[in-house]
């Protein structure tokens, strides 16, 4: 995943602002901040569900917005916050709810799991 030059605001106030990152194919990295610093606006930029005012965002080598957004987020991983998670269901639950409705086997939730 490789962002260069993003700029993301929301009218006239930049939230985020010449973006140059490259995230490691296969690597894990935890997005820190304090509140309102962009965190879950970079995101969203990440996986699609924003585009950024100016740069560009390319995920597996493919620039977003991606032809098949839906396909492609499913090829990434993301952990949803708050109210994007069932209270209904313990962590684990939520954490390998999209790969069981994927149809992932048994060893590889575990799998995944552990290296979570």
């Amino acid at each position: 995943m490789v962002l260069e030059g993003v700029r993301k605001g929301w009218g006239p106030r930049p939230v985020l602002e010449g973006i140059d990152l490259a995230f490691a194919r296969g690597c894990i990295t935890a997005v820190v901040g304090r509140s309102g610093c962009g965190k879950s606006t970079l995101l969203r930029l990440c996986n699609g569900l924003l585009a950024p005012d100016a740069g560009t965002v390319r995920v597996l080598g493919e620039r977003l917005p991606a032809r098949d957004p839906v396909a492609l987020r499913r090829r990434i991983g993301y952990a949803v916050q708050q109210a994007a998670l069932f209270p209904h269901l313990t962590a684990r639950e939520n954490i390998t709810l999209v790969a069981r409705l994927e149809g992932w086997g048994a060893a590889a939730l575990a799998e995944r799991l552990e290296t979570l």
